[in-house]
C-alpha cells in the first residue's frame, strides 16, 4: 500500500503574531484558512505555532562494535529545563491546572543522542550538495558535543528526515552514522551556555537503549527512532565497521 500525501494547502488570511523579545524561539500567531482539492476552504482558524532562524537538525549515530562484538551506541547526557516544568506552577500560570498527566519528571536531565542545529552557512551550502551539507554539519556536531573528530565522507545518512512535532513546529530531523574513531576524543566544549556544562557520554549496547526507550527511562523519541534506524542499517549490512574498539 502506498501512502500519498494528500493535496492540502494553507492560506494565510491575517497575521496576528504578538510582538515578542528576541530569543531562541518565536511565536507566530496566524489566521488560516484550509485548502482541499475538490472542496470549499475552511472558515479562517487562529493557529499557533513555533519558529526559529534554524528549522533543520542531525542526530548523530556514533557506534563501535563492543568486547563481544555486539553494536553499541553513544548517548550524551543533557538538560531540558520544559521537563522539569511539567509540574503545578506552569500549569497553573497557563490557567489549565490538569494540562498535564501527574507524571512528574525526575529531574530535568535526559540521556539522548547527540545533535545539532544546521547553521544558515551549511544551509547555503546544501542547495549545491544536500548529503555534503548534513554530513559537513554532523561533523561539527560531534566535535562540539562529543569531541571526536569525523571526516564528513565517514557519515552515512540513515534515510529520510523526519519532523519532530509537525503539529507545533517545521523543525526536521536528519540521522546519520559513522564509526567511532579509535583516537580518545578532545575537548567537548558544546555551545558554551550552562546547559551543556558538565555532559558526559556513555557507549550503551543498542538493545539496552531501545529497551531503557520503551521502559521511559530514556525518554527522547528522537533517540529511539535513531537507534532503530541505525538497528536496521546494521542488520542490513550497510554499516561495516573498520575497526573493533571493545576497549572504550
Amino acid at each position: 500500500m502506498t501512502l500519498a500525501r494528500l493535496p492540502v494547502s494553507i492560506e494565510v488570511v491575517e497575521d496576528h503574531t504578538p510582538t515578542q523579545p528576541s530569543g531562541f524561539l518565536r511565536l507566530r500567531r496566524l489566521l488560516v484558512r484550509v485548502h482541499r482539492d475538490g472542496a470549499a476552504a475552511s472558515e479562517p482558524h487562529l493557529y499557533d505555532l513555533v519558529e526559529r532562524r534554524a528549522l533543520d537538525a542531525v542526530v548523530l549515530l556514533l557506534f563501535d562494535c563492543g568486547p563481544d562484538g555486539a553494536l553499541r551506541v553513544l548517548v550524551r547526557s543533557n538538560v531540558r529545563p520544559p521537563l522539569a516544568l511539567r509540574g503545578e506552577p506552569l500549569r497553573t500560570r497557563l490557567g489549565c491546572p490538569e494540562g498535564a498527566l501527574p507524571d512528574a519528571h525526575p529531574t530535568a536531565s535526559t540521556w539522548e543522542l547527540p545533535a545539532g542545529l544546521i547553521e544558515p552557512h551549511e544551509i547555503a551550502a546544501a542547495r549545491a550538495s544536500p548529503e555534503d551539507a548534513l554530513r559537513t554539519c554532523a561533523s561539527r556536531e560531534a566535535m562540539e558535543e562529543t569531541g571526536h573528530a569525523i571526516e564528513a565522507s565517514h557519515w552515512t545518512l540513515l534515510g529520510a528526515g523526519a519532523f519532530l512535532s509537525p503539529g507545533l513546529s517545521a523543525e526536521r530531523v536528519y540521522f546519520l552514522a559513522a564509526e567511532l574513531p579509535a583516537d580518545d576524543p578532545g575537548d567537548a566544549h558544546g555551545d558554551g551556555s550552562p546547559f551543556e556544562h558538565g555532559a558526559e557520554t556513555r557507549l550503551v549496547h543498542i538493545d539496552e537503549v531501545l529497551r531503557l526507550a520503551r521502559a521511559g527511562v530514556l525518554d527522547d523519541l528522537k533517540t529511539e527512532t535513531g537507534v532503530a534506524r541505525l538497528r536496521d542499517a546494521w542488520s542490513a549490512g550497510e554499516l561495516v565497521p573498520t575497526q573493533r574498539s571493545g576497549s572504550r
